[in-house]
């Protein structure tokens, strides 16, 4: 096979073309690792202009609902909620396995609403077999979401529960505890723990 390239001009020739072998390789690699992978891709999307939603419905609060959260709050309205709470934990989170199941649920009934009492008698408490006992020794409340006929109150509960080998230890319980306003007075309406640092 002949060639019309003088032999002077093959090695140039041969150079020029692994030069470019080699560049076109080395940017397809660089182009493959660094401008194809998922943090590229992320990068580029993110600076894309972000498209409007479409058409969203959103859900607007009834007129009286409105009118209620515009009400101020009376202080003496909420110190009974406050004065409410502690009196229903004292008779909700104590127990002892010489009562009957739900014995706590009844002692507590007068402070909660209808239907609170009623979700809550349905269901079956449950005790853990190795604590016989529990007691309050202290609570502390603070006001988590305050509005003019709901308010959410976080409460910690220290409890001292004894086992069945008769040793006392101290807990802490976290609970959220809901008061409605319901017939010209403050109900517990619901409760519930709270884990860790989480609270409403």
């Amino acid at each position: 096979m002949s060639s019309n390239i003088p032999d002077r001009a093959k090695p140039w020739v041969s150079i020029i073309v692994a030069f470019i072998v080699v560049a076109a390789l080395l940017f397809a690699t660089i182009r493959y690792f660094f401008f194809s992978s998922p943090d590229y891709e992320t990068q580029k999307k993110a600076s894309q202009p972000v498209k409007p939603p479409g058409r969203v419905h959103q859900y607007a609060a009834s007129d009286q609902s409105k009118q209620d959260e515009k009400k101020s709050i009376d202080a003496a309205d909420m110190s009974q909620a406050q004065e409410l709470i502690p009196l229903f934990l004292k008779t909700y989170i104590p127990w002892d396995v010489k009562q009957q199941p739900n014995s706590n649920i009844e002692k507590s009934k007068e402070h909660m609403t209808e239907s609170f009492y009623k979700k809550i008698s349905a269901t079956q408490q449950r005790y853990t077999l190795d604590v016989t006992r529990r007691t309050i020794t202290n609570i502390e409340l603070t006001p988590a979401d305050i509005r003019q006929t709901v308010q959410w109150w976080d409460a910690d509960i220290e409890v001292q529960q004894t086992d069945a080998s008769g040793k006392v230890s101290t807990n802490y319980l976290l609970f959220v505890v809901k008061a409605k306003w319901e017939n010209n007075a403050w109900k517990i309406d619901d409760v519930g723990v709270r884990t860790g640092e989480w609270s409403l």
